[in-house]
């Protein structure tokens, strides 16, 4: 009985056209949509820019500071690109935002303009503050020690590290890369609309189909386990198709670790399916109300973990964490991250083994609300 119930799920399933649209094809469409829209935002990290300031000399102004600019516009990565002109026009540049500061060289010193707080002002700042301090030095030196200024001069050429450089993961840590997790995490939640249909195809107050399952001489929990275990089957199958299209076609890196994310496409199936499955044994309403029920439920925690909005699975773990840990959508982004970020699987099994203790509890919770069901006539 159990494998003919599960045979007969699987070609309901594969006659179900919506099913394999939404499960199948709207992920993959979706997914090389993402792809066309980032574009060249894939797989580039711009680590070094050109900031466009100007420079306005006055009478009685240093002439070293005119070496050091000149040095930060040579080379392949050009820190700055500097435009000398008068203060009038630097002003009207700065106004246009076509420049991001303004140094005045004058003979109460050299001062920086700026419209606006932020990184590349900062970074002009730093320069700034750092000839200050050189030059502060150098004639401290030359008041003091007058013997040492060509040992100081000399140092002051030399590029000294204190830091070295340790790469712990070899994965491309690309800022879209999250989109594709959370498409992931909605590819497998999707499986909520097989488990609604599980759930209704039982209950004999909601569809015709569930009265025949009733009156036969069948065990619903027999029945049950064959449907679900087909959806989850399924889902992951869906699920998978979605991946390798991804990464091998649109090439969207992944990381290396392909094992492990067939993991956590099969848990996240199958929450995806318990979570449909729970909703649909619940209450009395029509199958198309309880699966737009699902659906809402599943689109909120994708949301939350980050579908159209890139980094909003990170703002609710600095703010709110334990909404992550109960989000499904969020807990596979979440073990998709731990792959690529950490040598060990420790946050990668939490995440799995938290998620399939929910499967469970929503499966169990829904098997008993369908087994406690009578009907006085079918």
């Amino acid at each position: 009985m159990f494998f003919h119930s599960f045979y007969y799920n699987v070609k309901c399933q594969l006659r179900t056209k919506e099913l394999v649209f939404w499960n199948l094809f709207f992920p993959i469409i979706l997914g090389t949509l993402f792809v066309s829209t980032f574009g060249g935002n894939m797989q580039k990290e711009e680590i070094f820019f050109t900031i466009d300031v100007a420079y306005v000399a006055e009478d009685g102004g240093e002439e070293g500071f005119v070496e050091l600019l000149n040095g930060l516009q040579e080379g392949e990565d050009q820190l700055l690109s500097v435009k000398t002109c008068g203060m009038d026009e630097a002003e009207d540049l700065l106004g246009k935002q076509e420049i991001r500061g303004i140094f005045i060289n004058g003979k109460d010193g050299i001062r920086l303009l700026v419209k606006e707080e932020g990184i590349t002002e900062s970074i002009l700042k730093t320069i700034l503050n750092q000839y200050q301090k050189t030059q502060s030095m150098i004639g401290k030196v030359m008041r003091e020690r007058p013997e040492k200024l060509g040992d100081v001069i000399a140092g002051l050429g030399e590029e000294i590290s204190f830091v070295t450089e340790e790469k712990y993961t070899e994965a491309s840590m690309d800022a879209m890369t999250g989109y594709f997790y959370a498409l992931i995490a909605m590819n497998c939640l999707y499986g909520c609309f097989a488990g609604v249909t599980c759930a209704v195809s039982i209950k004999a107050d909601v569809t015709s189909l569930a009265v025949r399952r009733n009156i036969a001489s069948t065990n619903r929990f027999v029945v049950m386990a064959a449907d679900l275990i087909s959806s989850v089957l399924f889902q992951f199958c869906y699920t998978m198709v979605s991946v390798v299209y991804l990464k091998y076609v649109q090439k969207v890196d992944f990381g290396n670790k392909m094992p492990y994310l067939f993991i956590v496409v099969a848990v996240g199936s199958f929450i995806g399916v318990a979570t449909g499955f729970f909703i649909g044994s619940v209450g009395k309403a029509r199958a198309g109300t309880k699966i737009g029920l699902a659906l809402s439920v599943t689109m909120t925690e994708c949301f939350l973990s980050g579908l159209m909005i890139g980094n909003l699975y990170h703002v609710i773990q600095s703010v709110c964490p334990i909404l992550n840990k109960i989000n499904p959508a969020a807990l596979i982004v979440d073990a998709l991250y731990s792959l690529d970020i950490y040598s060990d699987f420790r946050r990668f099994w939490g995440n799995m083994e938290i998620m399939g203790l929910m499967s469970f509890l929503l499966i169990a919770a829904g098997y008993l609300t369908v087994r406690r069901e009578r009907y006085a006539s079918i």
